[in-house]
């Protein structure tokens, strides 16, 4: 396993993963090793890919994430094989699988409706860079921000659920995985609350390599409770936490079908940096 680590910190795959995501897809999200994918060219490995298959989206499938990718030789149709090898190991309670496509991806080289995968929804990585705390990121009364808690997980786990329920770009690793990331997290996610109730979140990260960088990882709404400003409430929150730990620049991803989520975003002066094509095999 280590050496499949380094070959894909060396060769990393766009979007490039850090180590740790690396090994939570490679230990923790794929249910086999079997999944795990591993190719050599004259004894020289030079591609590596993950079906990951323990998470749940709208779609009920599984995610094919190409890891390390040694470019510069004739191994463009190892990616091909890939594709072909990942739809014979697909596990049968899966429709599919998805297969996200960055801009610089080399598997822009490949005809990938040939290969029996059809274009399935696009998203946009957005930046913004930030001089000032937003000004408006107080609650309204009867409102509350906490600060996850172990003891809150379930209850957070069941609104993440729901929050996302009709997002396909999203896909939820089980609640047992997220529970023990979140013990090792250095930003756990704040809730906002009425009357006790959680009714929203928002999840941040800091780049460790560069901390001028941060992500807006999660937000999310109870839908009984979108349509009231409260995205707006939530987001100012996470741009002012993120500029009070250091953060000169923020970025985060949204679909493009996602018109109130780009639109907020938009309005806070977020700007389209670049876009990834997800693809979709289907099984069935």
């Amino acid at each position: 396993m280590s050496g499949l680590l380094q070959f894909c910190a060396e060769n990393p795959h766009h979007p490039r993963h850090s180590q740790q995501t690396l090994e939570r897809f490679l230990k923790d999200l794929s249910s086999s090793e079997g999944l795990v994918c591993d190719y050599f060219y004259q004894d020289e490995r030079v591609l590596a890919g993950v079906l990951i298959d323990r998470i749940q989206n709208p779609s009920n499938s599984a995610t094919l994430e190409v890891l390390g990718f040694k470019t510069g030789g004739p191994y463009i149709e190892l990616l091909k094989t890939l594709i072909k090898d990942a739809k014979v190991d697909l596990p049968s309670l899966r429709s599919g699988f998805e297969l996200n496509v960055n801009e610089k991806s080399e598997l822009l080289k490949i005809d990938l409706e040939q290969l029996g995968l059809k274009c399935h929804y696009t998203t946009y990585d957005m930046s913004m860079h930030v001089s000032h705390s937003p000004a408006w990121s107080d609650p309204p009364p009867g409102y509350q921000w906490h600060t996850l808690t172990l003891g809150q997980f379930a209850e957070y786990y069941e609104l993440l659920s729901l929050a996302f329920a009709k997002n396909l770009e999203t896909s939820i690793p089980p609640i047992d995985e997220m529970r023990s990331t979140f013990t090792a997290s250095k930003y756990p996610a704040t809730l906002l609350c009425k009357d006790k109730r959680l009714i929203g979140f928002y999840k941040i990260t800091v780049d460790d390599s560069d901390p001028g960088l941060g992500e807006v990882h999660l937000l999310g709404l109870h839908p009984e409770f979108r349509k009231k400003g409260l995205g707006q409430l939530l987001l100012s929150m996470a741009l002012r936490q993120l500029f009070q730990l250091g953060a000169k620049k923020v970025k985060l991803t949204v679909a493009a079908q996602n018109d109130k989520a780009l639109g907020l975003y938009t309005r806070f002066g977020f700007t389209i940096s670049n876009h990834d094509r997800c693809y979709f095999y289907s099984a069935r």
